[in-house]
């Protein structure tokens, strides 16, 4: 039986592709934390997972998804086999996702990818993966009160 379930943090943008038939497909990876405890460095060991999905699901995935945003996903492993523009054999793991659940809210604060600089590195207002709704927080003021250590962060 080949069956994968994992929960973790999307760490990659989501881009939707198509094939040359028209079939859409996505790819991100997922962050996913070994254990509870922190190793001598204070950081949870994680270990990144690279998913793909198919069809209904990627579109989907590419509508919902944004990087940071925690996930389940369901599916088998595959592997990818390829060859670089040098001709050089490479074999990958994948997770051929056959469903993926939100974990959290769709109105999650802004991540630091979903967050615009300017030319001076300012912070610009953006809506986060797209998300016009009037509601959603997107001022500077709040995105600065969010402002955590990087060493606080687990993933």
């Amino acid at each position: 039986m080949n069956l994968v379930v994992l929960s973790g943090r999307v760490s990659t943008d989501i881009v939707l592709r198509y094939t040359k038939k028209g079939t859409s497909v996505v790819s991100f990876d997922i962050a996913v934390r070994k254990s509870f405890t922190k190793d001598a460095e204070g950081n949870y060991p994680t270990d990144f997972f690279h998913v793909v999905a198919w069809n209904k699901l990627a579109e989907s995935c590419q509508k919902n998804l944004i990087k940071g945003r925690m996930v389940l996903v369901k599916g088998s492993l595959a592997n990818d086999d390829y060859k670089d523009e040098q001709g050089t054999a490479h074999k990958k793991t994948i997770i051929k996702a056959v469903m993926v659940e939100f974990l959290d809210s769709r109105k999650i604060p802004l991540t630091q990818s979903a967050v615009s600089h300017d030319e001076k590195g300012q912070a610009a207002d953006a809506p986060a993966s797209g998300d016009t709704d009037s509601s959603a927080t997107t001022s500077s003021s709040y995105q600065a009160s969010l402002d955590i250590p990087d060493e606080e962060i687990p993933f």
